[in-house]
């Protein structure tokens, strides 16, 4: 029985994670500001800015998951999570024994173009999100190689599903209900690659079962394009009426999608839900 440690798993994707892992044969340990969400799980309380926390949570042989470092809307949280959190779980690592760790990252590292990145394209992240995770990527690749660590890279593409509490497939269904239209950049024309949260966590899941020494990264995406227009037009067919407004401004990345060849090679990673399949989802069971 595999010992998997899961930090950041009270987030939109975490939750994901442990209802499945929850099914498997692995021994869950957590990470959490509380102990009150996860009680069944053997949960530590504490911070990855604090290194007694994770001290007391890993130990030798572990699996390492860490979710955290999401944007929640807070730069300057965002930015100790992923440089100072990362910087404390990496020092602790390094003092273990045959510990993995796995760190989700996104495909907004590689900035923009358009076609499917792969993993062996030079990142040119245009977004400051974009930019922190690839500097927690080279964190991350650097203490790996100096320490002889093994570590997997998941750059997940834009996930969805229900209650996540933004993004922009949760935004549209939500101006059901608001009076001020959402203005949508690009006249709509964004592209973007969506993948259904679980999906990503059967990615996660694959990634803990693969085992190769070293540093790794590997995509977890659809590996398919999608405009704003194609998420409109998906809404609407469940009978949801959208208030919207397109506007030309371009402020971010116009087309950012990954390739999952190599995923789908080396993980067995196929995802299951559709986004015709997903979006019904994510609308039925909207809160």
């Amino acid at each position: 029985m595999k010992n998997i440690v899961i930090l950041g798993a009270s987030g939109f994707l975490g939750t994901s994670l442990l209802k499945k892992l929850n099914q498997k044969k692995f021994k869950i340990k957590i990470l959490n500001h509380s102990k009150k969400p996860h009680s069944k799980f053997d949960t530590v309380k504490g911070s990855v800015l604090s290194k007694s926390s994770l001290e007391n949570l890993i130990s030798d042989n572990d699996i390492v998951v860490n979710l955290t470092g999401q944007f929640d809307g807070n730069f300057e949280n965002f930015f100790k999570v992923n440089l100072i959190g990362n910087t404390n779980i990496l020092n602790i690592i390094k003092t273990k024994k045959n510990v993995k760790i796995i760190q989700i990252s996104s495909i907004d590292v590689y900035g923009e173009n358009l076609k499917l990145f792969k993993e062996t394209d030079q990142p040119i992240p245009k977004s400051i999100y974009g930019t922190t995770k690839f500097l927690t990527e080279q964190l991350y690749e650097k203490f790996a190689n100096d320490n002889n660590l093994d570590i997997t890279i998941l750059r997940c593409s834009n996930l969805y599903g229900p209650n996540k509490k933004n993004g922009i497939i949760t935004n549209l269904i939500k101006t059901s209900k608001n009076s001020e239209p959402l203005l949508l950049t690009h006249n709509g024309k964004q592209i973007r690659d969506f993948l259904f949260v679980d999906d990503a966590a059967d990615g996660i899941i694959n990634a803990i079962r693969f085992f190769k020494p070293g540093f790794q990264i590997f995509n977890i995406s659809s590996g398919q394009k999608f405009t704003i227009l194609d998420v409109i037009n998906e809404i609407q067919k469940n009978n949801i009426k959208l208030n919207y407004k397109f506007t030309s401004m371009k402020p971010d990345e116009f087309s950012v999608c990954a390739d999952n060849k190599k995923s789908k090679q080396l993980l067995n990673f196929t995802p299951k839900i559709s986004f015709q399949k997903g979006i019904r989802k994510t609308i039925e069971n909207f809160e």
